[in-house]
Protein backbone atom coordinates (compact mmCIF):
# COMPACT_ATOMS: atom_id res chain seq x y z
CA UNK A 1 0.00 0.00 0.00
CA UNK A 2 1.81 3.10 -1.18
CA UNK A 3 1.20 6.58 0.26
CA UNK A 4 -0.08 7.64 -3.16
CA UNK A 5 -2.63 4.83 -3.41
CA UNK A 6 -3.92 5.46 0.09
CA UNK A 7 -4.41 9.17 -0.37
CA UNK A 8 -5.98 8.85 -3.81
CA UNK A 9 -8.16 5.77 -3.31
CA UNK A 10 -11.91 6.61 -3.35
CA UNK A 11 -12.53 3.92 -0.75
CA UNK A 12 -10.11 5.47 1.69
CA UNK A 13 -12.17 8.67 1.77
CA UNK A 14 -15.34 6.82 2.70
CA UNK A 15 -15.01 8.01 6.27
CA UNK A 16 -16.26 11.38 5.00
CA UNK A 17 -19.21 10.02 3.09
CA UNK A 18 -20.46 6.91 4.85
CA UNK A 19 -21.91 7.39 8.37
CA UNK A 20 -21.28 3.79 9.50
CA UNK A 21 -19.86 4.42 12.95
CA UNK A 22 -21.77 3.24 16.00
CA UNK A 23 -19.52 5.01 18.51
CA UNK A 24 -19.35 8.52 19.86
CA UNK A 25 -22.85 9.64 18.91
CA UNK A 26 -24.39 10.34 15.54
CA UNK A 27 -21.92 10.50 12.68
CA UNK A 28 -22.12 13.93 11.00
CA UNK A 29 -23.39 14.16 7.41
CA UNK A 30 -20.87 14.30 4.55
CA UNK A 31 -18.45 17.22 4.51
CA UNK A 32 -18.51 17.27 0.73
CA UNK A 33 -21.57 16.45 -1.33
CA UNK A 34 -21.96 15.70 -5.01
CA UNK A 35 -24.88 18.10 -4.91
CA UNK A 36 -23.87 21.74 -4.51
CA UNK A 37 -27.23 22.59 -2.95
CA UNK A 38 -26.99 19.79 -0.41
CA UNK A 39 -23.40 20.73 0.37
CA UNK A 40 -24.36 24.38 0.92
CA UNK A 41 -27.22 23.40 3.22
CA UNK A 42 -24.90 21.19 5.25
CA UNK A 43 -22.16 23.81 5.47
CA UNK A 44 -24.67 26.34 6.72
CA UNK A 45 -26.13 24.03 9.34
CA UNK A 46 -23.10 21.97 10.33
CA UNK A 47 -21.80 22.17 13.83
CA UNK A 48 -18.17 23.29 13.75
CA UNK A 49 -17.10 20.69 16.32
CA UNK A 50 -18.73 17.91 14.26
CA UNK A 51 -16.91 19.03 11.12
CA UNK A 52 -13.65 19.16 13.04
CA UNK A 53 -14.31 15.70 14.41
CA UNK A 54 -14.79 14.30 10.88
CA UNK A 55 -11.64 15.96 9.60
CA UNK A 56 -9.52 14.72 12.51
CA UNK A 57 -10.91 11.22 12.08
CA UNK A 58 -10.10 11.34 8.37
CA UNK A 59 -6.52 12.45 9.11
CA UNK A 60 -6.08 9.74 11.78
CA UNK A 61 -7.16 7.07 9.29
CA UNK A 62 -4.70 8.37 6.69
CA UNK A 63 -1.83 8.40 9.19
CA UNK A 64 -2.48 4.80 10.24
CA UNK A 65 -2.82 3.58 6.66
CA UNK A 66 0.38 5.40 5.73
CA UNK A 67 2.26 3.70 8.60
CA UNK A 68 0.73 0.24 8.42
CA UNK A 69 2.94 -1.18 5.67
CA UNK A 70 6.19 -0.08 7.31
CA UNK A 71 8.51 -2.25 9.39
CA UNK A 72 9.31 0.70 11.62
CA UNK A 73 6.20 2.61 12.66
CA UNK A 74 4.43 4.27 15.56
CA UNK A 75 1.23 2.22 15.61
CA UNK A 76 1.91 1.08 19.18
CA UNK A 77 1.34 4.70 20.24
CA UNK A 78 -2.39 4.25 19.67
CA UNK A 79 -2.50 2.42 23.01
CA UNK A 80 -1.69 5.75 24.70
CA UNK A 81 -5.03 7.31 23.73
CA UNK A 82 -6.75 8.59 26.92
CA UNK A 83 -9.66 6.54 28.21
CA UNK A 84 -12.07 9.43 27.79
CA UNK A 85 -11.39 9.25 24.03
CA UNK A 86 -12.15 5.53 23.66
CA UNK A 87 -15.23 6.23 21.54
CA UNK A 88 -13.14 8.24 19.10
CA UNK A 89 -10.49 5.53 19.04
CA UNK A 90 -13.17 2.95 18.18
CA UNK A 91 -14.18 5.17 15.25
CA UNK A 92 -10.57 5.25 14.04
CA UNK A 93 -10.44 1.45 14.12
CA UNK A 94 -13.73 1.26 12.24
CA UNK A 95 -12.37 3.52 9.51
CA UNK A 96 -9.33 1.25 9.09
CA UNK A 97 -11.59 -1.82 8.97
CA UNK A 98 -13.72 -0.13 6.30
CA UNK A 99 -10.62 0.48 4.20
CA UNK A 100 -9.44 -3.15 4.32
CA UNK A 101 -12.96 -4.42 3.67
CA UNK A 102 -13.05 -2.37 0.47
CA UNK A 103 -9.49 -3.31 -0.57
CA UNK A 104 -8.86 -6.75 1.00
CA UNK A 105 -6.19 -7.92 -1.43
CA UNK A 106 -2.83 -7.11 0.19
CA UNK A 107 0.21 -6.27 -1.96
CA UNK A 108 2.65 -9.17 -1.86
CA UNK A 109 5.78 -7.18 -1.07
CA UNK A 110 4.31 -5.45 2.01
CA UNK A 111 1.80 -8.10 3.10
CA UNK A 112 3.87 -9.52 5.98
CA UNK A 113 4.36 -6.08 7.55
CA UNK A 114 0.73 -5.10 6.98
CA UNK A 115 -0.52 -8.28 8.68
CA UNK A 116 1.88 -7.85 11.60
CA UNK A 117 0.82 -4.24 12.13
CA UNK A 118 -2.88 -5.03 11.71
CA UNK A 119 -2.50 -7.63 14.45
CA UNK A 120 -1.06 -5.01 16.81
CA UNK A 121 -3.78 -2.55 15.87
CA UNK A 122 -6.68 -4.99 16.21
CA UNK A 123 -5.40 -6.42 19.49
CA UNK A 124 -5.46 -2.90 20.93
CA UNK A 125 -9.25 -3.27 21.07
CA UNK A 126 -8.61 -5.13 24.34
CA UNK A 127 -7.53 -1.80 25.83
CA UNK A 128 -10.97 -0.27 25.26
CA UNK A 129 -13.02 -3.09 26.76
CA UNK A 130 -13.77 -5.17 23.64
CA UNK A 131 -16.93 -3.41 22.35
CA UNK A 132 -19.03 -6.25 20.82
CA UNK A 133 -19.95 -4.39 17.61
CA UNK A 134 -16.33 -3.51 16.95
CA UNK A 135 -15.19 -7.06 17.77
CA UNK A 136 -17.61 -8.47 15.20
CA UNK A 137 -16.38 -6.01 12.57
CA UNK A 138 -12.79 -7.05 13.25
CA UNK A 139 -13.79 -10.71 12.96
CA UNK A 140 -15.55 -10.08 9.67
CA UNK A 141 -12.53 -8.22 8.32
CA UNK A 142 -10.14 -11.02 9.31
CA UNK A 143 -12.43 -13.48 7.47
CA UNK A 144 -12.49 -11.20 4.42
CA UNK A 145 -8.69 -10.94 4.39
CA UNK A 146 -8.40 -14.71 4.71
CA UNK A 147 -10.57 -15.38 1.67
CA UNK A 148 -9.08 -12.68 -0.57
CA UNK A 149 -5.37 -13.36 -0.13
CA UNK A 150 -2.74 -15.94 -1.00
CA UNK A 151 -1.61 -18.90 1.15
CA UNK A 152 1.53 -16.91 2.00
CA UNK A 153 -0.58 -14.08 3.45
CA UNK A 154 -2.76 -16.55 5.36
CA UNK A 155 0.40 -18.09 6.82
CA UNK A 156 1.52 -14.61 7.89
CA UNK A 157 -1.88 -14.11 9.56
CA UNK A 158 -1.34 -17.36 11.44
CA UNK A 159 2.26 -16.70 12.50
CA UNK A 160 1.49 -13.13 13.59
CA UNK A 161 -1.21 -14.35 15.99
CA UNK A 162 -4.06 -12.70 14.07
CA UNK A 163 -5.99 -15.97 13.63
CA UNK A 164 -5.52 -16.86 17.30
CA UNK A 165 -6.84 -13.43 18.24
CA UNK A 166 -9.82 -14.11 15.94
CA UNK A 167 -10.57 -17.25 17.97
CA UNK A 168 -10.33 -15.28 21.22
CA UNK A 169 -12.87 -12.77 19.91
CA UNK A 170 -15.19 -15.62 18.88
CA UNK A 171 -15.24 -17.00 22.42
CA UNK A 172 -15.69 -13.50 23.84
CA UNK A 173 -18.78 -12.97 21.69
CA UNK A 174 -20.12 -16.45 22.49
CA UNK A 175 -19.87 -15.63 26.20
CA UNK A 176 -21.89 -12.43 25.86
CA UNK A 177 -25.58 -12.93 26.64
CA UNK A 178 -26.65 -9.96 24.52
CA UNK A 179 -24.38 -10.63 21.55
CA UNK A 180 -24.33 -14.38 21.03
CA UNK A 181 -27.55 -14.86 19.04
CA UNK A 182 -26.76 -12.40 16.22
CA UNK A 183 -23.15 -13.53 16.20
CA UNK A 184 -23.94 -17.25 15.96
CA UNK A 185 -26.50 -16.71 13.21
CA UNK A 186 -24.33 -14.44 11.05
CA UNK A 187 -20.70 -15.50 11.54
CA UNK A 188 -18.96 -17.54 8.80
CA UNK A 189 -18.17 -20.66 10.82
CA UNK A 190 -16.47 -22.34 7.87
CA UNK A 191 -13.34 -20.28 8.55
CA UNK A 192 -12.77 -21.99 11.93
CA UNK A 193 -14.10 -25.47 11.10
CA UNK A 194 -10.61 -26.88 10.70
CA UNK A 195 -8.76 -24.55 13.07
CA UNK A 196 -7.31 -26.49 16.00
CA UNK A 197 -7.06 -23.58 18.51
CA UNK A 198 -10.80 -22.90 18.11
CA UNK A 199 -11.95 -26.41 18.94
CA UNK A 200 -9.28 -27.30 21.51
CA UNK A 201 -7.42 -24.33 22.96
CA UNK A 202 -10.52 -22.12 23.21
CA UNK A 203 -13.14 -24.89 23.52
CA UNK A 204 -15.38 -23.36 20.85
CA UNK A 205 -17.39 -26.54 20.32
CA UNK A 206 -17.96 -26.87 24.06
CA UNK A 207 -19.37 -23.33 24.17
CA UNK A 208 -21.71 -24.00 21.24
CA UNK A 209 -23.07 -27.13 22.92
CA UNK A 210 -23.48 -25.24 26.18
CA UNK A 211 -25.45 -22.46 24.47
CA UNK A 212 -27.60 -25.05 22.67
CA UNK A 213 -28.63 -26.59 25.99
CA UNK A 214 -29.28 -23.16 27.52
CA UNK A 215 -31.57 -22.12 24.64
CA UNK A 216 -34.46 -24.54 24.74
CA UNK A 217 -36.89 -21.60 24.51
CA UNK A 218 -35.16 -20.23 21.41
CA UNK A 219 -35.65 -22.76 18.62
CA UNK A 220 -34.22 -20.38 16.02
CA UNK A 221 -30.91 -20.20 17.88
CA UNK A 222 -30.93 -23.95 18.50
CA UNK A 223 -31.55 -24.57 14.80
CA UNK A 224 -28.59 -22.36 13.87
CA UNK A 225 -26.28 -24.18 16.29
CA UNK A 226 -27.60 -27.55 15.08
CA UNK A 227 -26.67 -26.65 11.50
CA UNK A 228 -23.24 -25.38 12.56
CA UNK A 229 -22.44 -28.51 14.56
CA UNK A 230 -23.72 -31.06 12.06
CA UNK A 231 -23.09 -29.50 8.65
CA UNK A 232 -20.05 -27.28 9.20
CA UNK A 233 -18.05 -28.62 12.13
CA UNK A 234 -18.83 -32.36 12.25
CA UNK A 235 -17.57 -33.11 8.69
CA UNK A 236 -14.08 -32.44 10.10
CA UNK A 237 -13.22 -35.73 11.81
CA UNK A 238 -11.47 -34.15 14.80
CA UNK A 239 -14.48 -31.92 15.48
CA UNK A 240 -16.78 -34.93 15.31
CA UNK A 241 -14.56 -36.73 17.82
CA UNK A 242 -14.77 -33.79 20.24
CA UNK A 243 -18.57 -33.56 19.90
CA UNK A 244 -18.79 -37.29 20.63
CA UNK A 245 -16.50 -37.05 23.66
CA UNK A 246 -18.61 -34.24 25.14
CA UNK A 247 -22.04 -35.81 24.57
CA UNK A 248 -20.95 -39.39 25.44
CA UNK A 249 -24.27 -40.88 24.35
CA UNK A 250 -24.58 -42.84 21.12
CA UNK A 251 -28.35 -42.42 20.85
CA UNK A 252 -28.02 -38.62 21.04
CA UNK A 253 -25.12 -38.64 18.58
CA UNK A 254 -27.04 -40.73 16.05
CA UNK A 255 -30.02 -38.38 16.33
CA UNK A 256 -27.80 -35.30 15.98
CA UNK A 257 -25.93 -36.56 12.94
CA UNK A 258 -28.74 -38.32 11.05
CA UNK A 259 -32.04 -36.61 11.92
CA UNK A 260 -33.35 -33.23 10.77
CA UNK A 261 -33.58 -30.44 13.34
CA UNK A 262 -37.35 -30.59 13.89
CA UNK A 263 -37.24 -34.32 14.63
CA UNK A 264 -34.16 -34.02 16.84
CA UNK A 265 -35.38 -31.01 18.85
CA UNK A 266 -38.88 -32.38 19.49
CA UNK A 267 -37.29 -35.55 20.85
CA UNK A 268 -34.29 -34.11 22.71
CA UNK A 269 -36.07 -31.06 24.21
CA UNK A 270 -39.06 -33.03 25.45
CA UNK A 271 -39.74 -33.29 29.17
CA UNK A 272 -42.44 -35.92 28.65
CA UNK A 273 -39.97 -38.78 28.22
CA UNK A 274 -38.21 -39.12 31.57
CA UNK A 275 -35.45 -41.25 30.10
CA UNK A 276 -34.54 -38.66 27.45
CA UNK A 277 -34.87 -35.84 29.99
CA UNK A 278 -32.39 -37.59 32.28
CA UNK A 279 -29.92 -38.11 29.40
CA UNK A 280 -30.17 -34.41 28.48
CA UNK A 281 -29.70 -33.20 32.05
CA UNK A 282 -26.67 -35.47 32.54
CA UNK A 283 -25.11 -34.06 29.37
CA UNK A 284 -25.87 -30.50 30.53
CA UNK A 285 -24.14 -31.11 33.87
CA UNK A 286 -21.16 -32.67 32.12
CA UNK A 287 -20.81 -29.64 29.86
CA UNK A 288 -21.06 -27.22 32.80
CA UNK A 289 -18.37 -29.14 34.65
CA UNK A 290 -16.02 -29.13 31.66
CA UNK A 291 -16.69 -25.45 31.05
CA UNK A 292 -15.94 -24.30 34.61
CA UNK A 293 -12.11 -24.15 34.33
CA UNK A 294 -12.40 -22.59 30.85
CA UNK A 295 -14.68 -19.85 32.18
CA UNK A 296 -12.31 -19.28 35.08
CA UNK A 297 -9.43 -18.79 32.66
CA UNK A 298 -11.34 -16.26 30.59
CA UNK A 299 -12.53 -14.40 33.69
CA UNK A 300 -8.93 -14.17 34.83
CA UNK A 301 -7.96 -12.77 31.46
CA UNK A 302 -10.67 -10.11 31.70
CA UNK A 303 -9.44 -9.13 35.15
CA UNK A 304 -5.92 -8.70 33.79
CA UNK A 305 -7.27 -6.47 31.04
CA UNK A 306 -9.06 -4.34 33.62
CA UNK A 307 -5.91 -3.98 35.71
CA UNK A 308 -3.91 -3.04 32.61
CA UNK A 309 -6.55 -0.49 31.67
CA UNK A 310 -6.39 1.16 35.10
CA UNK A 311 -2.59 1.20 34.93
CA UNK A 312 -2.71 2.78 31.48
CA UNK A 313 -5.13 5.43 32.73
CA UNK A 314 -2.81 6.29 35.62
CA UNK A 315 0.25 6.48 33.34
CA UNK A 316 -1.62 8.74 30.88
CA UNK A 317 -2.80 11.05 33.66
CA UNK A 318 0.71 11.35 35.08
CA UNK A 319 2.12 12.13 31.65
CA UNK A 320 -0.52 14.80 31.05
CA UNK A 321 0.21 16.35 34.44
CA UNK A 322 3.93 16.49 33.66
CA UNK A 323 3.25 18.04 30.28
CA UNK A 324 0.91 20.59 31.85
CA UNK A 325 3.47 21.47 34.52
CA UNK A 326 6.21 21.89 31.92
CA UNK A 327 3.97 24.12 29.81
CA UNK A 328 3.10 26.26 32.83
CA UNK A 329 6.78 26.73 33.68
CA UNK A 330 7.57 27.68 30.09
CA UNK A 331 4.79 30.30 30.08
CA UNK A 332 5.92 31.70 33.43
CA UNK A 333 9.44 32.11 32.12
Amino acid sequence: ISPTSIFSSPSSSSILSTPTSSYGGTTPPPLFSSSTEEGDVYLMKANISSRSHCIILYIAQKMILYDISKKSNRLAKVREIPLEMEGFYAQILESVIDYFNSTPGLPTAESADIVKNLTVLYKSVEDIGLPPDLCFKILSNITTLTFHNTPAVRQAMKSSGLLDFRDTLIIYLLRGDTTRTDFICHFSWECVADHKPFREGNNGILYLLHIYHQSRDDLQLQAAIFEILRNILAPVEENKRIISSILEDQEVLDALFFQDFDTFSSWYNSDDDERVKKIREEIEQRIIKQLAPVESRFDSGQEKLSVRKIKRQKTTQEAMQKTGAALTRALDE
